[in-house]
């Protein structure tokens, strides 16, 4: 029954005060047992700080007696902090009139770390405006940020380093970041004089079946290998990398042209077909090449490496061992193929194949050697006043 109505009940059926003094006293002390038992120190003041009240978690907290505690200032009885400076010094001018909260945390000692949080308010309903404090120990709090910061603080030093690391751990090459280094300082070279840059985009053929069939180590022995490979076609000053999965990229400067870059990408593929064994079985690698070539310093290495990427890509689409030169004519092609895929994904979503430009035709397979007739075919056919040379296997 809670303590209101057990009250009520005294008064109201004619108890002698003593009995109501008596019941008033054990919940009294059944308060400052529940008081007591917070580990939260608690204390109450007049409004010039001098301590009222406290509980036994305050009598901890200042090391101190009760009644050595009570009529003293709260501001002489709390440990100053880790600069011996004192906790609290003007309570009127820090306590908000209407009852908010005055809030400050504080720490103690570095070694170990001892903080406390205090916050104190005034409890408006009383005249004589009493006020109540409650001190928290925050250490446990603020070890626990302090090693979140720590963990941050480390795992931004790792990153930072880890982009410090211009080699790749598998092949030994330069990996992106120490590419892309090269080719600020190449484009700077260019700037100061005249010249050449020529980029090659390649990319290992069937390297996920090798990796599938064979296990990893068996595709980091051939990335190696691959590596090494290239390198051998190459000049001293030229620049081999390994962005990543089956992709290199070889960065050559000087006078070289289309054709002798043309050339050397021929040669990377001849030095790339030679033999390769693996578990008693011998294979024969191969790559498809991308070319990109400038002498123009302003396009900057984002877009060579761009175009040699597409370049690669329109080799790759041509089947194995293939090279593709980056030129205005790639640039149109790659151009089409965006615009009659978007296209054709318009007709399809909605539903307006014919009114796009686009007819299903079909033709007749033929058996060469009697002429007799097998099946047909369905091919999706597009039309277009507009120039679009290629194909829709081309998509």
């Amino acid at each position: 029954m809670p303590e209101s109505v057990a009250l009520a009940d005294f008064s109201g059926s004619g108890v002698r005060g003593e009995e109501l003094i008596g019941e008033l006293r054990r919940t009294l002390g059944r308060m400052e047992a529940a008081l007591g038992s917070i580990s939260d120190a608690l204390a109450i003041t007049d409004r010039k700080g001098r301590v009222l009240w406290c509980n036994q978690p305050f009598e901890r907290f200042v090391q101190r007696g009760r009644l050595t505690i009570l009529g003293r200032s709260i501001q002489s009885l709390l440990p100053v902090d880790v600069n011996g400076r004192p906790i609290l010094r003007a309570l009127p001018e820090e306590t908000a009139d209407d009852g908010s909260p005055a809030k400050k945390k504080v720490l103690l000692g570095n070694n170990p770390l001892r903080a406390v949080a205090i916050e104190w308010r005034a409890v408006v309903s009383e005249p004589e405006r009493p006020l109540v404090f409650c001190l928290r120990d925050i250490s446990v709090d603020l070890t626990h940020e302090a090693m979140q910061r720590e963990v941050k603080r480390i795992a931004e030093e790792r990153h930072h380093l880890a982009e410090q690391v211009l080699v790749c751990p598998v092949t030994g090459l330069a990996n992106r970041r120490a590419l892309e280094e090269r080719l600020d300082q190449a484009f700077q070279r260019l700037r100061d004089q005249p010249g050449q840059l020529a980029l090659y985009f390649c990319d290992l053929n069937g390297f996920k079946q090798i990796n599938d069939c064979h296990g990893h180590a068996a595709g980091d022995a051939l990335l190696v290998t691959v590596g090494e490979r290239l390198q051998s076609c190459l000049r001293e000053d030229d620049l081999v990398a390994r962005l990543g999965g089956d992709e290199f990229v070889v960065l050559s400067e000087g006078p070289r042209g289309t054709r002798k870059a043309w050339d050397l990408a021929v040669r990377f593929q001849e030095v790339m077909a030679h033999p390769w064994s693996i578990d008693e079985r011998t294979l024969q690698p191969s790559m498809s090449v991308g070319i990109a070539v400038t002498d123009d310093p302003a396009i900057g290495p984002q877009e060579l490496l761009r175009r040699a990427d597409l370049a690669m890509y329109d080799a790759k689409s041509r089947g194995d061992r293939h090279i593709s030169l980056h030129d205005e004519r790639l640039e149109r092609l790659v151009s089409s193929r965006r615009s009659l895929g978007c296209r054709l994904r318009r007709a399809l979503e909605e539903g307006l194949l014919q009114q796009q430009g686009f007819r299903v035709v079909f033709r007749p397979l033929v058996r060469l050697a009697d002429g007799v007739q097998e099946g047909v075919e369905a091919a999706l056919c597009f039309d277009s006043r507009e120039e679009l040379p290629l194909q829709l296997a081309d998509l």
